[in-house]
């Protein structure tokens, strides 16, 4: 897109009235400069969607309705996500646990995957892992997020609103 804009660069100069010289520099500019800022937006976009599916799977997803509650508050009930769609937003792979040692690689792919993995560090703490089963127990028990904030607000601490749960489920 930009190539084809600087193609046109002397027609774009007289119809905008800009000196050819700074448009040059622009284009110049914005042939390196674009498409790594297009990257690190749709990088942005990708993970925002992933920490999104992330919620869907251990919250639910907002259904459009608002329910206010006998005390007054307010609340939009979430629709659990069936084992199906769970399934298909989790069926990523989180990666390798053990990275490769020297012995497992031949000589040019260790050095090729020394330089892939030194360049990708920065990366690392930017992925949205997948919602751990412990994370799913949590947080479809009610012990987290949500139901502990509005517990504490009730004037109950967390822990004793678990402990009153745990004993109705063995009830």
């Amino acid at each position: 897109m930009v190539l084809t804009f600087a193609g046109a660069d002397d027609i774009h100069t007289m119809i905008f009235r800009l000196s050819i010289i700074h448009l040059v520099w622009a284009l110049r500019i914005a042939v390196w400069g674009l498409p790594i800022l297009v990257f690190f937006l749709t990088r942005r976009v990708c993970l925002e969607l992933q920490r999104s599916d992330w919620r869907d799977v251990l919250f639910g997803r907002d259904v459009g309705v608002v329910e206010q509650l006998p005390d007054g508050s307010y609340r939009a009930p979430l629709e659990q996500l069936d084992a199906g769609e769970r399934y298909k937003v989790t069926s990523h792979d989180d990666g390798p646990v053990n990275p490769p040692t020297p012995g497992d690689l031949k000589p040019r792919h260790w050095v090729l995957w020394t330089v892939r993995r030194s360049l990708v560090v920065w990366d690392r703490n930017h992925r949205v892992r997948k919602p751990t089963p412990m994370e799913y127990d949590v947080a479809h028990r009610g012990l987290w997020g949500y139901q502990r904030r509005h517990a504490a607000k009730a004037g109950r601490a967390a822990g004793s609103a678990a402990h009153e749960r745990r004993e109705e489920l063995q009830k």
